[in-house]
């Protein structure tokens, strides 16, 4: 029987500067998860997908039902090249636009800034922001938009 292990990201950055050193095994499994590759990406380094590869990591993935709902479970991918899967991650979130100026209004307006009608508008930015991730899948219906 084969144990998972699950690669903290400050672990593949210590293999990956030769600070530590783990090795493909039969009785092990090393995984990694979506998360990983938003580490990667927020890093600008791809010498982390050289460590992944190296130890013959696999990807953990959540269920997702048909409404992209997450399930609560989640399941071991076959050993697929990381270098390939994440290409894969950044073309699926290529598309999607985030606004993350809101959050930063109300940082902004707690130390002093004058800016109470970009804080006022934060609801109607939601719900454009949600509306425009959404509506493109037709998943922006009454129902939806009554929840929003």
């Amino acid at each position: 029987m084969k144990i998972h292990i699950y690669l903290d990201h400050n672990i593949v950055d210590d293999i990956s500067k030769g600070d530590l050193s783990l090795k493909p095994s039969d009785k092990v499994v090393w995984v990694y998860s979506h998360e990983s590759f938003a580490e990667i990406k927020r890093s600008g380094s791809p010498r982390f997908l050289d460590v992944l590869e190296d130890l013959k990591a696999v990807k953990l993935d959540l269920v997702l039902d048909s409404n992209f709902k997450i399930t609560g479970e989640a399941r071991f991918l076959e050993h697929r090249s990381p270098s390939e899967e994440y290409e894969s991650y950044l073309e699926a979130i290529s598309d999607t636009k985030q606004d993350d100026s809101s959050g930063l209004e109300f940082i902004a307006r707690l130390f002093g800034a004058d800016n109470k009608d970009k804080v006022t508008s934060h609801p109607q930015s939601f719900e454009e922001n949600i509306r425009s991730l959404l509506e493109p899948h037709g998943l922006y219906d009454g129902e939806t938009k009554l929840k929003v």
